[in-house]
């Protein structure tokens, strides 16, 4: 059962890597393990202590919370834009 989760987890987190056009050095640093050690596990020469399998829990879930946050409005809104042009206001 065990090995379902880690290998369940690795599909996502090589999912985000595609996605991330291969940031492993990004998830070696987050997970604070080498780079050498996440692509030994994407190839299936390593498996997954617990405690690992737990950080990459946690990092794929600020990785969908930090996708997830809109972008704040750094130009004004055309309506704004409008409505500052309107005589009288």
């Amino acid at each position: 059962m065990m090995a379902k989760l880690t290998e369940a987890l690795l599909r996502r987190l090589r999912a985000w890597s595609d996605k991330e056009r291969g940031r492993q050095a990004k998830i070696a640093s987050a997970l604070e393990v080498s780079p050498q050690t996440v692509n030994d596990w994407f190839a299936g020469r390593k498996q997954l202590m617990g405690e690992q399998a737990l950080r990459i829990q946690d990092f794929l879930k600020k990785q969908a919370r930090r996708k997830s946050k809109k972008p704040k409005q750094l130009t004004p809104t055309l309506e704004a834009l409008k409505s500052e042009a309107k005589p009288g206001q």
